[in-house]
């Protein structure tokens, strides 16, 4: 599925990996609104429920500024309606981008002992520590 903002311009590709339960998200652009980032959210989370999905990899190295505006609706929405779905882990590939790496410590810290959340810097070690890892 892909997601574009009132530009035309993509800013998220979400693909799911039903076979080993989880669903990765690819985000693109400078930056990202609070709405369009609750659009995919309430999307995303709606077909993991249909699915069984409890597992995300999020990646954000094509994502070039801040979207610590929309940690509080993570945190008020996204986070309890997760949490009620059984997600546990979320990978979080991040860029390299200075603004895009605080915005990442920030949602670490709001979902420190309620999801467990993992950085890294390429997709294949965030799979594989998705695939490999107990939930």
């Amino acid at each position: 599925m892909e997601f574009k903002n009132e530009l035309g311009e993509v800013y998220n590709k979400t693909h799911f990996h039903e076979n080993n339960k989880y669903v990765y998200l690819q985000w693109f652009g400078t930056y990202i609104s609070v709405d369009e980032i609750a659009q995919v959210g309430i999307w995303e989370l709606d077909e993991c429920e249909k699915r069984g999905i409890t597992r995300i990899i999020n990646d954000n190295r094509e994502l070039h500024g801040s979207w610590d505006h929309s940690n509080d609706w993570n945190a008020t929405v996204w986070l309890p309606r997760a949490l009620s779905l059984g997600i546990n882990k979320l990978a979080h590939i991040i860029s390299e981008n200075i603004f895009e790496k605080m915005s990442a410590e920030e949602m670490q810290v709001i979902f420190a002992d309620k999801i467990t959340v993992r950085t890294f810097k390429d997709f294949d070690s965030a799979e594989d520590w998705i695939l490999n890892t107990a939930d």
